[in-house]
């Protein structure tokens, strides 16, 4: 549940480039070549990943998936310092107004050598066990 609304609500940022556990690598054979080499996805792209889940209990004792507190990491990663800090606040501005309503709760930057991109990690705590418009 929660990956497909994290997918609607980020997937127009990147132009679909919005994918779940890891980045697409293609193997590529140049012209003329035995051996290939990966190929990076198009960037800016979003990566997001369940990285936990709790199930509160309730006075009807615990629920099913649908009512766990799902946290998520986002990486969000460009060329550019600028347009990874861009497109940090842009998702920051979306998930705020998301069904169910989440929290963030942890933000880094860091630059990836093999990669030459600047990533921006997001984690976020979505309650499924909170009725929409209360955090």
């Amino acid at each position: 549940m929660i990956s497909g609304v994290i997918y609607t609500a980020l997937q127009t940022l990147v132009n679909g480039r919005c994918y779940p556990n890891q980045f697409p690598q293609e193997l590529i054979n140049p012209p003329s070549t035995s051996t290939g080499s990966l190929n990076y996805p198009t960037w800016p792209a979003i990566r997001y990943q369940q990285i936990g889940a709790v199930n509160p209990p309730t006075i009807d004792g615990t629920d099913d998936e649908d009512t766990d507190d799902t946290t998520v990491q986002i990486d969000v990663v460009a060329r550019t310092y600028g347009a990874m800090k861009s497109l940090v606040t842009s998702v920051v501005a979306v998930l705020e107004v998301t069904d169910p309503p989440c929290t963030r709760d942890f933000y880094q930057e860091e630059y990836d050598e093999e990669t030459k991109t600047y990533r921006g990690i997001l984690r976020y705590t979505f309650y499924g066990s909170t009725p929409a418009g209360s955090p």
